[in-house]
């Protein structure tokens, strides 16, 4: 039996409420990367634009 066929297996048989409290945590657990991405995102964005003002004055 493959590691797959055991996978699929007990995801099946799992009761639906620890299948939706397991999606929850992955997603709760993604929060911090989004956040840092984000941050960094608008960090970098607002840099951009003092640099254009910079070189525009």
């Amino acid at each position: 039996m493959s590691n797959t066929t055991l996978d699929s297996r007990a995801i099946r048989t799992a009761p639906q409420s620890a299948t939706n409290d397991e999606a929850l945590r992955d997603l709760v657990a993604a929060m911090p990367i989004v956040i840092m991405y984000k941050a960094a995102r608008a960090a970098l964005v607002q840099h951009r634009k003092s640099i254009r003002s910079a070189l525009t004055n």
